[in-house]
């Protein structure tokens, strides 16, 4: 037999990034088209001379007024010509959205972090930029999109959660990082300022949910109620009446906001074993069933097949991995997770006793749940 209940996993699944768009800045120029007008040769009667039209001095396309001829009113003031006409940038660049947000909480350990850009950066310069004690350089990698204005920060390994045996007691972790104003775009402007992100991840709860005392016991073949002890088999008094054990928990110590469930263990004690029963009666069956009281309601009440089966005939503790009854009751809107322990035989007819004893208190039943909450 197992001594020592097992750690809970805490694998997570994944938290799906979302997507984010992308925009890269239009390229803006200026027509200036000069015209002129031209005169038309005419031919006058009687005389060998053209007359044509001449433009003022001063002025490009043949108009008096010269002033803002080559402007265009729709340039964005941003922007600059150059002695070529070429339009340059001077707009800083902006952090226009992460994945997670600043502020966002109960992030999954295997998350990445998106940062979109309000324009194309330079990459190298993003890298320089990049300060995080809790998510350092050597610890994460860079991928950038085909734009250049989106950031994807992946971590080496999984994230940490807070961790603790009650949600009061947990200690959030929050990873923060910040883009300094050492981040340029390919223009060479600076980031408008230092754009900083932080988050806090998923706290990781593992606890023992408390037992029902008066939902706990046996109850045999006719209707004999045992509230201090669990057992199942067959008695010799009377003959071959068949024993079934039960054990419940509460579920109302668990928060509303679960956002997953880990594991959950059942944890038992095995006291004692009179007769043969594990040669006899088969392995030892633990089904997830729902009563009210322990009585032969209880006894009877229906299951859809056994959660555990053990063939341990030493004394000491065992477990089983009971997450999918705990989810399923809890998915019932149930406030108590039960099981009842029994053997898949009857009885052997041997008129003696055969049975497993398990504790029913000091240590009793344990059912030690882990899940995630924000």
């Amino acid at each position: 037999m197992r001594t020592s209940i097992s750690c809970l996993s805490t694998a997570l699944v994944l938290a799906c990034p979302l997507a984010v768009g992308c925009y890269g800045p239009a390229d803006a120029g200026n027509d200036h088209d000069a015209g002129a007008s031209t005169g038309e040769a005419q031919e006058s009667e009687g005389s060998d001379d053209a007359s044509s039209t001449t433009p003022e001095p001063g002025d490009d396309d043949g108009n008096e007024d010269s002033s803002d001829d080559g402007a265009d009113a729709g340039e964005d003031p941003d922007t600059t010509a150059g002695d070529t006409g070429e339009v340059v940038d001077t707009t800083p660049p902006t952090l226009v959205s992460s994945v997670p947000a600043d502020g966002d909480v109960g992030i999954y350990a295997d998350t990445q972090i998106r940062l979109v850009f309000s324009e194309p950066m330079d990459k190298a310069s993003v890298q320089v930029a990049y300060q995080s004690a809790d998510l350092p350089e050597f610890f994460v990698t860079m991928a950038w999109n085909d734009d250049g204005d989106e950031l994807v920060i992946t971590p080496a390994g999984l994230l940490e959660y807070g961790a603790a045996s009650s949600p009061a007691e947990v200690i959030p972790r929050v990873y923060t990082l910040t883009i300094t104003t050492a981040a340029t775009d390919v223009a060479g402007n600076e980031l408008e300022q230092d754009a900083t992100v932080a988050f806090t991840t998923l706290k990781a709860i593992v606890h023992d949910l408390p037992i029902v005392a008066a939902l706990t016991g046996a109850v045999r073949q006719d209707g004999d109620a045992y509230p201090g002890f669990i057992m199942a088999g067959d008695a010799a008094l009377p003959a071959n009446a068949r024993w079934k054990g039960f054990v419940s928990f509460g579920l109302d110590d668990l928060p509303d906001d679960i956002a997953m469930f880990v594991a959950a263990e059942l944890a038992y004690e095995q006291l004692d074993v009179i007769g043969s029963p594990y040669d006899d009666l088969g392995s030892l069956e633990i089904h997830d069933v729902v009563f009210g009281a322990t009585d032969l309601t209880a006894f009877e009440a229906a299951s859809t097949g056994p959660v555990g089966i053990s063939d341990e005939v030493g004394l000491g503790q065992d477990t089983f991995d009971v997450t999918p009854a705990l989810q399923a009751d809890l998915a019932a809107g149930a406030d108590l997770t039960q099981f009842r322990f029994e053997f898949p035989v009857a009885s052997d007819f041997d008129d003696a006793y055969d049975y497993a004893l398990f504790s029913a208190t000091d240590p009793g039943p344990v059912l030690r749940v882990g899940y995630l909450i924000p």
